[in-house]
């Protein structure tokens, strides 16, 4: 029982709510790390000094063994890293999700084989309808209020924290649902809803389109590797338990989009083909950057975590108010860029050899076995996974990666992955992890008590309203470990400027100096403080600043204008008018004409105006 319960609360994190934190995934790492804590406490008082050999066999085997060597080789991507702090940071997640991965193996193989299988379907079904209700309920409730769903809201996304994440967390556990029903393992008519309405989620309420694609693409795999190793009844079994339901679910959200007028699934796939999509010119932008990057550095990277800095040097020219790439929406590049071809290898390698391994089994046999269809519903759930790392971020969801931690723990007793660690290297091991685990908690602490504080932060940065919370509280909160918030921005900077907004000048001059190495190619930090400086009368620093940030992105109106107003303080109105023409003529909008009319109008008499207006469209 307390095996059944322990793997229960793994598998529940993504229900683990914010609790006033500016990004879920903080508050989910820390719940894991403390439950981690909590089994090695458990373990010990059970086993004493038998732990290790508790866990001997848990360990002894290739995702643990290849999770291990990812974690050893993303230590050592930290030598080049910007950001060392950011990539201790993500070095922690990643002993976190290791260890849970142990101790999962651990308690499934605590478990007799009929206890074992009971347990998954009764994970499926009940993370599933968990999933379900926290996307159903704010797409009826909408309805309910305003008549009609609306498009992709952010509420739509449930548990997940994201509408893509949710999509293929229910595509991950279609399969499964689609073999319960059709080896009819539980009720027909639950299992039936629940494929319905998955399907009718991905086509209606979540309308990803890369998941879209996938689920028809799921739908014909299962239908066609289901009819082929079953040669009784075939046919007609996979059109009633496989196509049917999800015809269905198809049909369901037709009815739904018609009567609603909404967009509907061929219109979200058809807007693919359409010329001038920002979205896709967005995406292989991304995946560009992180192939030039990767081809910079293949070996060892730019260091674990530091992408949504470096994402920032290639993409500069096209970002506006501070909006960063933080992910390339495409796990496979962000892994070569940020930790190089090895870490490449040991973070894919266990899917790609178990997606090989059941694939040969299958062409190897002439005839599968009805117990081996459940290898099906592994391939295709380690497919919808590899789908998902092709055209989103799944490794930075607590959510995916559990769902790929399950599916690892589970294939480990239907295909032999057993690889055996030397044993003095597994003697000293708790010497070396258990320091290591310790300070992971400490460092998952630290990280959700910095991210209640940035959540106030960004709130009053993205209403302009620094006049709360008082400075006193600002003081307080941390800005070393971590050092930028989630969307890139130093949190240095961001006391910074609650200081500067207070007539605080000198304050703020100190934590936008700490900020600067921070995300040195966001240059926020570097305008701000040339604010700072002109405001205590050091206009040769000012101008450094404000033209430094501006030179290098110039698309930001903030740049612009604390540029032109240190320009300002030297009556220098031809170098204002030529920062104004300097800007690219895409970026412009009617702020960049308010702000150089205002500053230059004052500096010049109306006997000049056509030198104000002469080159102006």
């Amino acid at each position: 029982m307390k095996a059944k319960t322990l793997i229960f609360l793994y598998s529940i994190v993504a229900a683990v709510p914010y609790l006033a934190a500016a990004d879920k995934v903080d508050t989910q790492v820390l719940y894991l790390s403390i439950l981690n804590c909590l089994n090695i406490i458990l373990l010990y008082r059970k086993h004493k000094s038998n732990s290790l050999f508790e866990l001997k066999e848990s360990i002894n085997n290739i995702p643990v063994v290849s999770m291990i060597l990812f974690f050893l080789w993303s230590s050592i991507t930290i030598i080049p890293a910007i950001n060392k702090v950011e990539s201790l940071i993500s070095l922690s997640e990643i002993l976190t999700l290791l260890i849970s991965l142990v101790f999962l193996i651990y308690h499934f193989k605590s478990l007799e084989n009929l206890e074992r299988n009971r347990l998954i379907l009764i994970l499926i079904l009940v993370i599933t309808s968990v999933e379900l209700i926290s996307v159903y309920a704010p797409y009826i409730a909408e309805i309910i209020v305003n008549g009609k769903p609306g498009f992709q809201l952010l509420a739509y996304r449930g548990i997940s924290g994201n509408i893509n994440v949710m999509s293929y967390s229910l595509l991950i556990k279609l399969p499964f649902l689609v073999y319960y029903l059709y080896e009819k393992k539980f009720s027909r008519y639950v299992l039936y809803l629940l494929i319905i309405l998955i399907t009718f989620a991905i086509l209606s309420i979540l309308q990803t389109r890369s998941a879209i694609l996938s689920l028809a693409l799921l739908a014909l795999m299962l239908s066609f590797l289901f009819y082929s190793v079953n040669h009784r009844n075939r046919f007609l079994k996979v059109l009633r338990n496989i196509v049917l339901p999800i015809l269905l679910g198809f049909f369901a959200s037709y009815i739904q989009s018609a009567l609603n007028s909404n967009i509907t699934a061929q219109d979200r796939i058809g807007s693919l083909v359409v010329a001038g999509d920002g979205s896709i010119g967005e995406r292989l932008r991304f995946y560009q950057s992180a192939f030039e990057s990767f081809l910079a550095s293949p070996f060892i990277g730019i260091g674990v975590g530091n992408w949504e800095i470096e994402s920032v040097k290639y993409d500069r020219e096209y970002m506006s108010n501070y909006i960063v790439p933080y992910h390339v929406h495409n796990d496979f590049l962000e892994i070569l860029a940020e930790s190089g071809i090895p870490a490449f290898l040991f973070y894919f390698g266990p899917i790609f050899l178990i997606v090989f391994l059941i694939i040969k089994k299958y062409f190897k046999k002439k005839r599968i076995r009805g117990e081996d269809l459940f290898l099906i519903v592994i391939l295709c759930s380690f497919l919808m996974y590899l789908a998902d790392s092709m055209f989103n971020f799944p490794q930075a969801r607590i959510l995916s990666q559990m769902n790929l931690l399950l599916l690892l723990s589970i294939s480990i007793f239907y295909i032999p992955l057993k690889f055996s660690i030397p044993h003095k290297l597994l003697q000293i091991s708790p010497f070396i992890f258990l320091p290591l685990i310790l300070l992971s908690l400490y460092s998952s602490v630290r990280v959700y008590d910095s991210s209640r504080d940035q959540m106030i932060l960004l709130t009053q940065f993205n209403f302009n309203d620094f006049s709360k919370p008082p400075l006193s509280e600002i003081e307080k909160m941390q800005h070393i470990y971590p050092n930028i918030t989630p969307t890139g921005m130093s949190i240095a900077s961001k006391k910074g400027l609650h200081f500067l907004k207070n007539n605080e000048p000198e304050r703020a001059i100190d934590l936008f100096t700490a900020g600067l190495p921070h995300n040195p190619y966001l240059y926020m930090t570097e305008t701000f403080l040339g604010f700072a400086y002109e405001q205590v009368q050091d206009n040769e620093k000012g101008l450094y600043y404000t033209k430094l940030a501006f030179d290098n992105a110039p698309n930001d109106v903030i740049h612009f204008g604390n540029y032109i107003n240190s320009l300002y303080t030297t009556n220098d109105s031809i170098a204002i008018k030529n920062a104004y023409l300097d800007i690219p003529e895409k970026y412009k909008d009617p702020m960049h004409d308010e702000l150089y009319l205002l500053v230059i109008s004052t500096m010049q008499n109306p006997a000049s105006s056509k030198f104000t207006l002469d080159g102006l469209d």
